[in-house]
């Protein structure tokens, strides 16, 4: 149940506040818990720090392996992805706010189309996420 409630918040990356048209109410107190602790247990896993996390809610994606690291964490602890690189739409469909759900059904599977041939994954979630960023500034969010 963890990983399920916490796929969507993986997709566009993670951290403490929320910085986007979104609210921390678009989101629900259990899910945001939730992205919390997997927020922390992908910080611990990379070493990234906050600053750098930070940046990415603004565009600013640091070419750093621990911020790639942290990136790829969400998103296959989550259960986002998985470790052969394909999507897992029904749990980001099931978790997406309703703000969200025409973006994420077009935008997430054309950015991870563009990503294909990207290895190694950590790679690959990093620009899958920076295409997602470009697509949609206005709809990109961190926690």
């Amino acid at each position: 149940m963890f990983k399920l409630i916490s796929s969507l918040l993986v997709i566009l990356t993670i951290s403490q506040s929320v910085v986007a048209l979104l609210s921390r109410e678009d989101f629900g107190e259990k899910l945001l818990e939730v992205a919390s602790m997997l927020h922390n247990r992908c910080i611990i896993k990379s070493g990234v720090n906050e600053v750098s996390i930070e940046g990415i809610a603004h565009g600013n994606f640091v070419d750093d392996m621990k911020v790639k690291k942290y990136i790829a964490c969400l998103w296959v602890e989550s259960e986002a992805m998985n470790e052969d690189g394909s999507l897992n739409m029904e749990v980001i469909e099931v978790l997406c706010p309703p703000k969200l759900k025409r973006e994420m059904e077009v935008g997430l599977p054309r950015c991870h189309a563009e990503t294909a041939g990207i290895r190694p994954l950590y790679e690959r979630t990093y620009q899958l996420t920076k295409c997602f960023y470009e697509r949609y500034p206005d709809h990109f969010f961190v926690l």
